[in-house]
């Protein structure tokens, strides 16, 4: 055989696999969102022949991703249709959402359902590696699932992504040694799996898009106020992490050029001011200098205890000193938010993390500052959420998330199919 032919050929095959692919992704994914569907209906939805669905049903009832559930109602007097849906334990996703100074691991099933969690502290970042496999290893075996059955793993960390080369570039969260060998731990570990990994805010969006507050809207912005700040952008359903994946820094954009020095070594960075520890040290602060407030009398000496629930009592009780350092804060937020706001109109401004401790006071103070700051355009105008995803927002992100990318692995295409 030619050299040309053995290409010809080799083409055709690598064409046929993909269009086995496509096919195989677009029925899951009908299946999938339908939540319940007939064999006659996949085939008219799909516009494929009777026969390919059947081969693809039977390969996936054969992998235990899918089952069928009974009859439906025929449109005709002939025989009942068999109906299928997802079965939820046909695989498994742990989704890993990695902080300052804790992690945390949840496993789901297909339907995006918890079956697992588990937190850990983190203090030796040097062993972050083997601290989670252990702590996988651990889930999987007290969760009594087959490892095979475990379909990828992805994990959320606070800081840049090469998402091409899989890496993380820098953290301001996440000490400056650690570099992401302790992924390449987990990859060793678990080769015949994807593990890939993902901005924590990328994923929280995700999650609310899916899940939460911003639900149904394609355009998105979330902010992330922790012990960083971090910002994930969603358009037209998909996330934006730009050029070099540092798309959505907004926490290293300067909102006051005479600030205080941010651990990136600029000035007035919207993390330097505004996250919580930013917070926190206001009121410390306030405290050293002799500053009368009621956060004095809750922790007593020990500065320590201040943290955001502590602010958020003394605000209920509208202490001047905390509500002075919010009311400053809160139009720090709006001034850092309007500007991505102008430059993006997203459709939802959704704002998660540990920031919501301090209650509905600071979210209308935001909403209030904005409404003052933003243009005076009935298009501009945008109402500030926070997030309504209570827990697990990250590692429910990155299990939708990896269901998409292993699953769905057409996804895109897919999606303008379903949309046409």
């Amino acid at each position: 055989m030619s050299m040309s032919k053995q290409s010809n050929k080799k083409k055709q095959v690598i064409n046929l696999k993909n269009v086995k692919e496509y096919n195989y992704s677009l029925i899951f994914n009908l299946i999938y969102s339908n939540g319940v569907i007939s064999r006659a209906d996949l085939a008219s939805l799909s516009g494929m022949s009777p026969t390919t669905v059947s081969a693809l049903t039977a390969e996936m009832l054969e992998e235990g991703l899918i089952e069928e559930i009974g009859t439906g109602i025929s449109a005709t007097s002939g025989r009942k249709p068999i109906l299928l849906q997802i079965k939820p334990d046909g695989a498994f996703l742990l989704g890993v959402d990695i902080k300052e100074n804790k992690y945390s691991c949840c496993l789901f099933n297909l339907k995006n359902e918890i079956i697992a969690s588990k937190h850990e502290k983190l203090t030796e970042h040097q062993d972050i590696g083997k601290d989670i496999l252990n702590t996988i290893d651990s889930i999987i075996l007290e969760s009594y699932i087959p490892r095979e059955r475990l379909a990828g793993i992805c994990i959320g960390i606070p800081g840049i992504i090469d998402l091409k080369r899989q890496v993380m570039i820098k953290s301001t969260v996440m000490p400056e040694n650690i570099s992401s060998s302790f992924i390449d731990q987990v990859k060793k570990a678990y080769t015949h799996i994807p593990v890939i990994i993902q901005n924590a805010s990328c994923l929280y969006a995700y999650a609310e898009m899916h899940f939460g507050a911003a639900k149904g809207t394609g355009n998105q912005l979330f902010i992330d106020i922790n012990s960083g700040i971090g910002c994930a952008i969603i358009i037209n359903g998909t996330m934006y992490t730009g050029a070099n994946g540092i798309a959505g820094e907004i926490g290293h954009m300067t909102i006051d050029i005479n600030g205080p020095v941010c651990k990136c070594s600029n000035k007035g960075c919207f993390e330097a001011m505004a996250s919580v520890p930013a917070i926190i040290q206001r009121v410390i602060q306030g405290i050293l200098l002799g500053r009368k407030t009621l956060v004095r009398d809750m922790i007593g000496d020990d500065l320590r205890k201040i943290n955001i629930n502590v602010i958020r009592d003394a605000l209920t009780e509208r202490d001047s000193l905390t509500c002075e350092i919010i009311d400053d804060i809160s139009y720090l937020t709006a001034v850092g938010i309007n500007n991505v706001i102008n430059l993006l109109n997203p459709q939802a401004v959704i704002i998660g993390g540990e920031i919501q401790g301090l209650g509905e006071y600071f979210l209308e103070k935001v909403n209030s500052n904005i409404e003052k700051i933003s243009l005076n355009s009935e298009l501009s105008k945008i109402k500030v959420s926070f997030s309504n995803i209570k827990e697990y927002a990250v590692e429910k992100g990155a299990a939708k998330y990896l269901l998409d990318q292993v699953f769905f692995s057409k996804s895109e295409t897919i999606k303008m199919f379903l949309e046409a």
